[in-house]
């Protein structure tokens, strides 16, 4: 991973698969892993599904919706980013 001390910033979209990387390293597992960056990209699609209906219920407003899907989608893209 980059640091700020040799001219680079992460992106947040960096960071996030990153941090999400260090969860899965503590469970000897890696989403660079292709059978793991799936059940990963399942495991998010899931958490769509739980989000879309949550809207559909009217819990949450669809500016809401509209970012929390957003934040999925970039998570979904971490096992990429490393």
């Amino acid at each position: 991973m980059h640091h700020m001390s040799d001219g680079y910033t992460p992106t947040p979209e960096e960071q996030l698969a990153h941090t999400v990387e260090a969860l899965y390293l503590k469970r000897r597992r890696t989403i660079t892993d292709p059978e793991t960056a799936e059940a990963f990209d399942i495991a998010l699609e899931a958490a769509q599904l739980v989000v879309d209906g949550t809207l559909a219920r009217g819990h949450i407003t669809a500016e809401q919706h509209q970012l929390l899907a957003g934040m999925l989608q970039a998570a979904r893209r971490a096992p990429n980013l490393l």
